[in-house]
């Protein structure tokens, strides 16, 4: 539905600790923004990485997604 709708998609992954990633599902372009989306399982309800994505770079983020 997302590329269906027009959009690029881009998966992105940053580092946790040494052994650890963090990663972000989808990430979609909004001008100079990004919104990046995040795809749970139903019943999963944390999002450490959305978290950790929101507070690396809260000033190029205009929306974040949490799909359940």
């Amino acid at each position: 539905m997302l590329t269906a709708a027009g959009n690029q998609l881009f998966y992105y992954t940053f580092e946790k600790d040494d052994k650890h990633f963090y990663k972000i599902d989808f990430m979609l372009t909004r001008g100079s923004k990004i919104c990046p989306v995040e795809v749970k399982s139903s019943g999963y309800m944390t999002h450490a990485s959305l978290n950790a994505f929101r507070k690396k770079y809260q000033t190029r983020i205009q929306n974040s997604v949490k799909l359940v």
